[in-house]
């Protein structure tokens, strides 16, 4: 919310801004913040700060941008388009050219997205754009 009051003090009367971010998709609460939880392990078993914060739902965002002094514009679910896609070709990158993805990367990173790509996979995580607007003075 604080990030979004931030964009409202700055956004000139009129202005639009447009976010995009990942969503809380899953079929089940228990499994999304499982998932975030195992992805919260993982990456500090490997060194790594946790990957993200806790997602929302897209229908969250209207009462978030509404208490921060904006108009809603635009809600929409994109992930069929982004995410979906997004993790077929990262797996299959990583199976194509693996190789030279260790030779550029080393051994370590490549074993980082093979080891957390079934867990986005599983995660239900969605994406999303929202689009909103400074109220006219």
């Amino acid at each position: 919310l604080g990030a979004l009051r931030q964009v409202r003090r700055v956004l000139r009367p009129g202005g639009r801004v447009a976010i995009t971010d990942i969503l809380d998709r899953a079929p089940a609460p228990a499994t999304l913040q499982r998932a975030v939880s195992d992805l919260d392990e993982h990456a500090s078993d490997h060194g790594f700060s946790p990957l993200m914060a806790k997602p929302i739902r897209l229908a969250d965002y209207e009462s978030l941008l509404e208490q921060a002094g904006l108009i809603p514009v635009e809600l929409t679910d994109v992930t069929e388009h982004t995410v979906l896609r997004t993790l077929a070709c990262m797996e299959q990158k990583l199976a194509d050219d693996r190789a030279e993805l260790v030779r550029k990367f080393g051994e370590r990173v490549v074993a980082q997205y093979e080891s957390v790509l079934p867990l986005l996979k599983s995660a239900g995580f969605g994406y999303g754009i929202i689009v909103a607007t400074a109220p006219e003075r």
